[in-house]
């Protein structure tokens, strides 16, 4: 009926993802609980002003229509189409007659377990309940993300799982529950889902580890930050805690700014966020004047003139000899015509079957040769300045003109060699998942002739049997000498085959991917 639906403005009936993209008019769907519903001080207030929980927004429906740029101008976009999202909870809490998320029946259970396990009494005090609602809430959350892979880190998804994390921990500990009970609660979530989630109960031993170790550290960290935070509060001028020593919270008793944040307002005082990023701003230049790779990063403008120009052709997955052209020759930071012999320089080629330096793997080295067979320069390094373009690091042995058509060898002994080390991370990759659990995901690698250095994320450090096995299950793969595969097929037929993907990797349309045929596949680049 009319008398039902209203018009409420841009504020509600816009949505957008952004200050610019897509978006579109919407409409909010809202159920009223009835009068005498609401907060206190909000029991019979009307809609749409009322703001305290009467009118429960259920269900959004965005009509996607626009693409607003950066002036924000609209304009029609070629496929509209309509967004809709349904608050399954909250369907639930209305279809069972209760008044929150919390009181229906997906969640209620988790809450009741953590006033066990904190020794507080749902409804006892705002702070109670607070502190229950964000332990179910986060709990379930982090037994999902677990469950799935990540693991508390200081970035990226793992960051936000630990600031949950932590979060749910600190208001248990102002509730006097100073012992980990987290990790506790995460196995009930496992039990609780297990008629739609049975997949929960397999990995519910080792989230629980990972919960609890994440809990004595923060018990750990979070004793000193406190103290530090306090004195820190002391020196407050103005109710304004100073931004460099908020960054020092941060950056070397690891507590999240917006924790900090958090507990400022508690005692009535705000943060200096500008002189926090200031000081974080600083870090960083300071980082990047020690970067041993500074003098690289500073020759790309001259090598994103050249990429301009045309790209290379890498032709090195087929063949480890080509001929190429010159396109461009570097010194000292300029393009030059031609180099003389006995200097080192940059060179470019149209076509290459070098290496670039990527993800770890270190670039080609070899030679270049006259269509004669005279020895004209040695590569002496292979990387990519700027993405597509493969430059080699030369020492001329002969005079190299721009245009020149060469030949070029790559040292076969040690591209094996790299190819060997290679191909023993994949083994040590999939070695690690199979002994410590699918969690394991690849965050770095050093791959070099004569060595390899792996690096993955796990919750703690390895035991001596964890060792002894990895080594096993890589070295019965060695020794069965299975014969390596690759493919080069669509990203998405690629995932859907099984192939492991990195989070937070970019990814081409068409990706390779290598196999060990039963034991390990991975989407590569190198």
């Amino acid at each position: 009926p009319a008398d039902r639906i209203y018009r409420c403005g841009e504020k509600d009936n816009f949505w957008q993802m952004g200050e610019t993209g897509p978006c579109g008019p919407c409409s909010e769907i809202h159920y009223d609980l009835g009068p005498g519903t609401g907060e206190p001080g909000h029991e019979h207030e009307e809609f749409p002003s009322d703001a305290g929980g009467r009118y429960v927004e259920i269900w959004n429906l965005v009509f996607m229509q626009y693409n607003r740029d950066a002036e924000g101008n609209l304009t029609p976009l070629p496929r509209p189409s309509i967004d809709t999202g349904m608050g399954l909870e909250r369907v639930a809490a209305i279809l069972q007659g209760k008044l929150s998320n919390y009181e229906c029946d997906l969640i209620a259970p988790i809450v009741e377990r953590a006033a066990e396990l904190l020794g507080v009494e749902p409804g006892g005090s705002p702070e109670a309940d607070a502190a229950l609602r964000i332990a179910a809430d986060h709990a379930r959350a982090a037994a999902f993300l677990i469950h799935d892979g990540v693991v508390p880190a200081n970035d990226g998804r793992g960051y936000v799982l630990r600031k949950i994390m932590r979060r749910a921990m600190r208001h248990a500990r102002r509730q006097g529950r100073e012992e980990p009970f987290l990790y506790l609660l995460t196995r009930f979530v496992a039990e609780l889902m297990k008629p739609a989630y049975p997949e929960l109960m397999e990995s519910a031993d080792r989230v629980a580890r990972i919960v609890k170790d994440e809990e004595h550290r923060y018990a750990t960290t979070f004793q000193v930050a406190e103290r530090v935070f306090h004195d820190e509060a002391k020196k407050a001028a103005g109710g304004v805690l100073a931004g460099e020593g908020a960054f020092k919270l941060y950056d070397t008793y690891g507590l999240p700014i917006d924790e900090q944040e958090e507990m400022a307002r508690e005692l009535g005082l705000t943060i200096d966020i500008e002189g926090f990023n200031r000081s974080m701003e600083e870090q960083r230049r300071r980082a990047r004047a020690s970067w041993k790779g500074a003098a690289k990063a500073q020759v790309a403008p001259v090598y994103a003139a050249i990429e301009a120009r045309g790209r290379t052709e890498f032709v090195g997955y087929d063949t480890i000899e080509s001929t190429g052209t010159v396109t461009a020759l570097v010194r000292n930071e300029q393009e030059v015509e031609e180099l003389p012999a006995g200097v080192e320089a940059e060179v470019v080629l149209d076509r290459t079957p070098f290496y670039a330096e990527a993800g770890g793997q270190v670039g080609d080295r070899g030679a270049f040769y006259s269509p004669e067979g005279e020895k004209l320069a040695d590569v002496l390094d292979t990387y990519a300045p700027v993405a597509g373009l493969h430059v080699h690091k030369v020492r001329t042995a002969a005079p190299l003109r721009k245009g020149e058509t060469v030949q070029a060898r790559v040292d076969g002994a040690r591209r094996e060699a790299i190819r060997r080390n290679h191909t023993a991370t994949h083994l040590l990759h999939a070695a690690l998942r199979k002994v410590l659990g699918p969690h394991v995901k690849q965050a770095g690698s050093v791959v070099e002739p004569g060595r390899l250095r792996f690096d993955f994320t796990h919750y703690t450090a390895m035991t001596p049997e964890e060792i002894a096995e990895v080594e096993r299950l890589v070295n019965e793969q060695i020794l069965a000498n299975t014969e390596v595969t690759t493919e080069v097929m669509d990203l998405e037929q690629a995932v859907s085959a099984g192939a492991m993907a990195l989070f937070g990797e970019k990814y081409a349309d068409r990706v390779r991917v290598v196999s060990v045929p039963g034991f390990s596949k991975e989407l590569c680049g190198g």
